[in-house]
């Protein structure tokens, strides 16, 4: 591993979750080692971690609008989602480690 680029895919996909709070207690201690090894999650999860802090200043309104926006114009059938992030065993998101805030948002609110 370098700093640069983990090569640990499997970890990664649960990067996102950690930061969240979200993982069960064998995954937190599987992603802790792997990052007492790998500055690049370890990065990443310092980034998602001020995503998860952001989320946390939203109020109701906010995630409102979130939600409105996210839907499109009135008047138009939204079409297929992909899967949201609904927990460690749950599904997750096209792009996994990768969410936008919008999908935080949704999963945070089911």
């Amino acid at each position: 591993m370098t700093a640069d680029r983990c090569t640990d895919k499997a970890t990664q996909t649960l990067l996102g979750l950690y930061a969240l709070g979200r993982l069960s207690a064998a995954e937190q201690n599987r992603t802790l080692r792997h990052l007492e090894v790998c500055p690049s999650c370890r990065t990443e999860v310092a980034d998602l971690s001020r995503v998860t802090s952001a989320l946390g200043l939203l109020t109701p309104t906010d995630i409102a609008e979130i939600l409105a926006e996210d839907a499109g114009p009135p008047g138009l059938t939204p079409g297929p989602r992909a899967p949201v992030c609904t927990g460690a065993r749950g599904t997750r998101d096209r792009r996994p480690g990768r969410a936008s805030a919008g999908t935080i948002v949704r999963g945070w609110k089911s």
